[in-house]
C-alpha cells in the first residue's frame, strides 16, 4: 500500500490496480471513498481497462480469433510495478504478461500518475502501444460513500450536472450488462440537479453518451461533497448497488 499525505488529504494507494482505496479529508474528518465491504461491492475505485463494460457472453472476436475477457478488463485485477512515489505522487505501471495475452492480443504499457494538490487528486492515465496500433477503453470507477452525515438518507443528496437541464441516458438491457442505441431514458434535471434515490438505478447504472467536464455530488444542503472534472472524456457512467452506502462517478 502506497501512503500520500499532506494537509487537507490523506489517500491510500493499492498496487493492485493502481486503485485508490482510501480518501481521508482531514478537514472534515471524513472517509470520502467507499471501504470495499464484500457485502455490497468489494472495489474502491478500479481503473477499466482495456474494456469498459461488457461485451455480450463475455466474448469478442479480433482478426479471426475469439477472445473471452470478463466485465471492464484485466487491469484492475493485476499488481502493477511502483515506478516512483513522494509524499505527495506515486506512479505505477502495468505491461502485457502471460495473462493478459490469454484474453487481449496487444501489447502495451499502462501508467498510472496520483498526484496529491491540496484538496484535489489528480489521477493521470497514459496507454502506451509497445508493438503495433492497439484498440482499447479506459475508464474509472470510483465509489464516493452516500449518505456521509449521521442521520441523512440517499434521497436527501443530488448530483449537480452544470448547465444540463435534462440528462439522457441509454437504457442497460436487464440481464446483459449491454446497452440498446433504442432505448434512451431521459431524467428532468432540477435547476440543473439529479435527486438520488434507489429507483433511479433499478434498472443498473446511466450511461450518458456525452461529455459531462464537471460532475459534482452534493451534500443535502446542495455544497459540493465531491466534485470529478473529465475533460474531453465522451461518456460518463453513475451507478450503485441497491442498498449499498455509495455513488459511483464514472468518467
Amino acid at each position: 500500500m502506497i501512503t500520500l499525505e499532506n494537509d487537507r488529504l490523506l489517500v491510500e494507494i493499492s498496487e493492485k490496480g493502481a486503485e485508490l482505496s482510501r480518501i481521508y479529508d482531514k478537514v472534515r474528518k471524513q472517509e470520502v471513498l467507499y471501504d470495499a465491504d464484500p457485502k455490497y461491492w468489494n472495489r474502491h475505485a478500479p481503473v477499466l481497462f482495456p474494456f469498459v463494460g461488457t461485451v455480450t457472453d463475455n466474448t469478442y472476436t479480433y482478426g479471426e480469433d475469439t477472445y473471452q475477457i470478463r466485465q471492464h478488463g484485466f487491469a484492475r485485477d493485476m499488481v502493477f510495478e511502483t515506478v516512483f512515489t513522494s509524499p505527495v505522487q506515486a506512479v505505477l505501471s502495468l505491461h502485457e504478461n502471460e495473462d493478459s495475452y490469454k484474453v487481449y492480443p496487444f501489447a502495451f504499457e499502462l501508467t498510472i500518475t496520483h498526484t496529491l494538490e491540496d484538496n484535489r487528486i489528480e489521477t493521470k492515465w497514459e496507454v502506451e502501444a509497445t508493438n503495433g496500433p492497439i484498440i482499447f477503453k479506459i475508464g474509472g470507477h470510483p465509489a464516493f460513500r452516500v449518505p456521509i452525515i449521521p442521520g441523512t438518507a440517499l434521497s436527501d443528496y443530488t448530483i449537480d450536472l452544470g448547465e444540463k437541464d435534462v440528462l439522457n441516458c441509454r437504457k442497460i438491457i436487464p440481464g446483459t450488462g449491454v446497452t440498446d442505441e433504442t432505448m434512451l431514458r431521459s431524467l428532468p434535471l432540477d435547476n440543473h440537479h439529479l435527486h438520488l434515490s434507489e429507483e433511479l438505478f433499478a434498472d443498473d447504472a446511466l450511461v450518458i453518451d456525452e461529455e459531462l467536464p464537471k460532475v459534482t455530488l452534493c451534500y443535502p444542503d446542495g455544497s459540493p461533497y465531491v466534485t470529478v472534472l473529465d475533460p474531453g472524456f465522451p461518456n460518463f457512467g453513475i451507478w450503485k448497488k441497491p442498498e449499498a452506502p455509495f455513488v459511483c462517478l464514472e468518467p
